[in-house]
């Protein structure tokens, strides 16, 4: 019966975040040639409103990029330049190969106002509704005055080179079940320029959705991480899950790090 409840409410908190979810279409037009670094503002942008949860694949119908004598598929959209610091969470989905992703961030004029590299993403191993994935995750301030900025992302030859070590689905298991790891080998991703997206961004200016009456706001409990994931944890505790989901979905819509985690956490604790 726990694991019956337990999947009940993880599809239904899968369902809630699902509905915002915006799919990119991020191929290329079909007289399409690659564009070098100097020619950025050509790639064809999507705009997108924030706060964001987007979606989307980097494959052969993609962007390229040429770089030296290397041509690789990218990705690219738009974001508003003036809604203040803007949090940016981004997963790549590692199968039998992942793509170890840079982004850069550019002006409207094409001017290069930040890259977050590749060596900065961080390996999670799979873990219930989680699949093996590169995350990262930073903070960027646009400069007075942009309007509208260009977020790329793509890879390098020396990213291409490099090989991302995963986690046996056994071993796994035994460290969510407190066992002891079998002494098998980890299965190797090679990295491609090819693979799938989620990516979410929030902006401190960013409009939060309403949510039930019986939902305390953070602006009225102090610190906001401490206060969701508290209540968060409360709620499944009493076995209120009208309560914690909507205490989910604040929270990611106020970009609370690790809510999901604490949400599931809690249900595996029941």
């Amino acid at each position: 019966m726990k694991k019956i409840v337990l999947m009940v409410a993880l599809s239904s908190a899968l369902a809630g975040c699902a509905s915002n979810v915006q799919v990119l279409d991020t191929s290329a037009a079909e007289d399409f040639s690659a564009v070098t670094i100097e020619q950025i503002s050509q790639l064809n942008s999507q705009n997108v409103a924030l706060p964001a949860n987007l979606e989307f694949v980097i494959n052969d119908q993609s962007p390229q990029l040429q770089q030296d004598s290397l041509t690789t598929n990218v990705a690219s959209f738009s974001v508003p330049g003036n809604r203040g610091a803007l949090k940016f969470e981004i997963t790549s989905v590692a199968t039998q190969t992942v793509y170890s992703p840079n982004v850069a961030i550019y002006s409207s004029t094409g001017e290069l106002l930040f890259n977050y590299d590749a060596d900065e993403f961080k390996y999670e191993y799979a873990k219930l509704i989680y699949p093996d994935r590169l995350e990262g995750e930073f903070i960027f301030s646009p400069p007075a005055g942009q309007e509208q900025l260009q977020v790329l992302i793509y890879t390098t030859a020396k990213d291409l080179a490099e090989t991302t070590e995963l986690l046996h689905p056994a071993k796994a298991f035994a460290r969510s079940t407190g066992k002891v790891e079998p002494e098998i080998p980890n299965p190797i991703a090679a990295h491609a320029d090819t693979g799938e997206f989620k990516i979410e961004i929030t902006s401190q200016l960013g409009v939060t959705q309403p949510v039930e009456e019986n939902v305390v706001r953070a602006d009225q409990a102090g610190d906001s991480t401490t206060y969701y994931h508290s209540a968060i944890r409360q709620a499944v505790a009493d076995n209120n899950m009208p309560k914690a989901l909507a205490l989910l979905e604040e929270a990611q819509d106020l970009g609370v790090k690790d809510a999901k985690k604490v949400y599931i956490e809690a249900l595996e604790a029941r």
